[in-house]
């Protein structure tokens, strides 16, 4: 029988600013260092390797009781928490992350971060977790000076559970939002239908066991497939940051996820001109602690990694190599074409150019366009051109182009991307909108409620045009004039008057228009229901077109009442709707289709 090989999982962390990503990693590496004495913990770029022998010996008895045996070679998890690299962790269209800790601070619950990353794990169909962090904060709770959070529970008061229990009743009910089930961990039957929820506090480490050894549990329940390792193929990755060090040049930071990396192997990569290869120079990774603290050592030169595993990797000329793009690894000697085809065909999927009407949205990465181009169409927001890169003049003459044929989409949405100066005057210029953020679903919110109120005030505009429902009553012995023009005291009973509206009484004869609307010696622009004001109107004479005690309707024209019937009648009050169905029957008796 073939042995099997399995890689370690990739473990991302996600959630809202301050809610302890940072504290979580750094518990569960100082754990682990005080662990070292099972096989301590491995520093690689921009990740930490947490070996089997590690999460044994923190874990403790848990796992025997939870009857399975670690398969893995331990845990990779990423130590940079943050959407940024978590969307750079991208593999054919999905995440090379294995599975995923959603950081909740159990106080606060969801916060606008901590949607936002629901979001992007949706989108990259990414399994995770919760750890409902900050448990040491939930009043009354005492720290038991364990790693378990179930023995520590046991010793809490009955109030102290009380309010636990509500708080993490708050995460599953902002869970099922998503319609995504939850519960605490220990309740789970399923654990590919429920979110499990496990409370740790990053400050006293309690809840850490539970946490690591359900991530070890669920990767090998669900995920060994997935971390098989096929040591024939090319070796193959992501690209998490193009930076520079000095003394090295332009490297890149990347996650390596499977076949072995070596030295000396060509290497395929994206560019905004297309896929180039490059032979790797050099690969680094940390120096021991010890190592790091001399500023002249910073980084081993090593010949080879296996997957997964944090690296740097230095070539030539790979200034313009896309951060969030795949990357392949092979031999000199080996035809690379099909491997240029695939890595183009994963950059073209996420780039869009199209002669369309849609929005033009930039972003800082490869891995962050393929998020916000998924949430913007998730959102129905047409995309019409997707890059990478700073906001230039040729994107906002872009959106001056969709602009012409339709305002709302003539937008440029920019996720953590400057704007050249020439771009901004000619955006001011055109008149183009430049949304911009750092917070990826914020900025198509601000898009949506942009849109909305440019909608909101066009219906006003339109609205303003049109003549609406109003109904007055003559009041006995206010007639002040009764001819050229006819002075009499009204009460509107209903709606609106306003000068320049016709008047017609209730048997549709017309009476005339408002000439001037008064109260107390002053025009007004407008009366409704309940005033009581002077009117004039120069075609009426009192006493043969009109009477005291007469109800008169605004004689609204055929074409407004239409509008009115069809696209605003439920702007319209209660009051206004009844006048409008009384005028259309009226109308209707002589006219069957008016306003129809």
């Amino acid at each position: 029988m073939v042995k099997r090989h399995y890689r370690q999982p990739i473990i991302t962390v996600l959630g809202h600013i301050d809610s302890g990503k940072t504290s979580l990693l750094d518990k569960i590496r100082g754990t682990a260092v005080q662990a070292k004495e099972a096989g301590g913990i491995t520093q690689h770029i921009g990740a930490s390797f947490m070996p089997k022998e590690t999460i044994e010996a923190i874990c403790g008895d848990l796992l025997s009781r939870f009857d399975f045996k670690m398969i893995v070679p331990g845990l990779l998890v990423i130590d940079t928490p943050g959407h940024e690299v978590f969307s750079n962790l991208r593999t054919r269209g999905g995440s090379a992350s294995d599975i995923s800790i959603l950081l909740v601070d159990v106080i606060r619950g969801f916060q606008p971060q901590t949607h936002e990353s629901v979001n992007i794990l949706v989108s990259r169909r990414v399994p995770f977790l919760i750890a409902a962090n900050k448990l040491d904060m939930i009043h009354g709770w005492r720290p038991q000076g364990t790693l378990s959070f179930m023995e520590s529970l046991k010793n809490q008061s009955p109030e102290t559970k009380e309010r636990l229990t509500e708080k993490i009743y708050d995460i599953i009910a902002a869970l099922s939002t998503y319609n995504f089930k939850g519960d605490y961990f220990e309740r789970v039957k399923d654990f590919r239908e429920t979110v499990a929820i496990i409370p740790v506090s990053a400050i006293t480490g309690e809840g850490l066991q539970e946490l690591l050894t359900i991530i070890v549990g669920l990767t090998q329940r669900f995920l060994l497939e997935r971390l098989e390792v096929d040591y024939g193929g090319p070796a193959r990755g992501s690209v998490l940051e193009v930076t520079e060090i000095p003394g090295l040049g332009t490297v890149l930071k990347a996650v390596h996820i499977e076949g072995i990396l070596r030295k000396d192997q060509k290497i395929v990569l994206a560019t905004p001109e297309g896929p180039i290869t490059r032979r790797i120079k050099a690969l680094m990774m940390p120096a021991p602690l010890d190592e790091l603290r001399a500023p002249h050592k910073k980084f081993d030169f090593i010949n080879e990694t296996n997957p997964a595993s944090g690296v740097i990797i230095a070539a030539a000329d790979i200034e313009k190599a896309y951060a969030g793009s795949p990357f392949y690894a092979m031999p000199v000697d080996m035809d690379s074409t099909s491997y240029m085809e695939e890595v183009k065909r994963e950059v073209e999927a996420i780039r869009i150019m199209e002669d369309k009407v849609g929005v033009v949205v930039k972003a800082d990465t490869l891995g962050s366009l393929e998020a916000f181009v998924d949430y913007c169409g998730r959102k129905d927001i047409p995309v019409r051109k997707a890059d990478v890169g700073f906001v230039s003049k040729r994107d906002i003459v872009e959106a001056s182009v969709v602009k012409k044929t339709n305002d709302l989409r003539g937008v440029v949405l920019a996720f953590n991307v400057d704007v050249l100066s020439e771009a901004e005057e000619e955006a001011v210029k055109e008149d183009v909108p430049i949304i911009r953020g750092e917070i990826l679903y914020r900025i198509t919110e601000e898009y949506l409620e942009w849109v909305s109120q440019v909608h909101f005030r066009e219906k006003q505009r339109r609205m303003e045009a049109l003549v609406f429902p109003g109904k007055v009553k003559i009041l006995r012995d206010y007639i002040f004039r009764r001819s050229k023009p006819a002075i009499m005291g009204v009460e509107v009973l209903k709606g609106r008057i306003k000068p320049k509206y016709n008047l017609i009484r209730e048997d549709g004869k017309k009476v005339g228009n408002i000439h001037q609307i008064q109260e107390k010696g002053e025009n007004l622009k407008e009366a409704s229901k309940g005033m009581e004001v002077a009117i004039s109107i120069r075609e009426a004479v009192v006493g043969k077109d009109i009477n005291e005690e007469d109800a008169l309707l605004v004689d609204i024209p055929e074409k407004h009442a239409h509008q009115l019937l069809d696209e605003f009648y439920q702007d319209l009050s209660g009051d206004e709707r009844e006048i409008l169905e009384e005028l259309t029957e009226l109308k209707r008796r002589s006219n069957p289709t008016w306003a129809y």
